[in-house]
């Protein structure tokens, strides 16, 4: 992502990070940790832990794109510095196992469907 950043290919940026996104989901969906947590207490911590890694990756690749998300997701990860405060390193910033996090809250506020309908009104006049 960085590099395409860098070389100012900011779509490709941007669609390497949501298909981590969604390679997420799918890795969520499949392992079933909700269902695991009753039978496998190890498994189901795995998998939170490799997602909340997960996470906390896409909060970088996404800065570029949602800087007030990114960090707000850093504050809820545990994190007390700027995402963009230093030189960003993938063995540093690592979501140590047993860390507290906060609770999670939205990090957007869900569209009021007739305020859709009327921008994509808007685009049909």
């Amino acid at each position: 992502v960085g590099a395409d950043i860098g070389a100012a290919h900011f779509r490709r940026g941007l669609e390497r990070s949501m298909s981590l996104a969604k390679k997420a989901n799918r890795y969520i969906e499949n392992r079933r940790p909700w269902s695991a947590v009753k039978t496998d207490r190890n498994h189901a911590a795995a998998t939170l832990w490799t997602s909340v890694s997960v996470i906390n990756c896409l909060k970088t690749t996404l800065y570029p794109y949602l800087p007030f998300s990114s960090q707000r997701l850093h504050e809820m990860l545990g994190f007390e510095d700027r995402v963009d405060g230093r030189a960003w390193r993938w063995d540093e910033e690592e979501v140590q196992p047993g860390s507290a996090i906060a609770a999670p809250q939205p990090l957007f506020a869900k569209l009021d469907e007739a305020l859709v309908e009327g921008e994509v009104a808007k685009l049909g006049a």
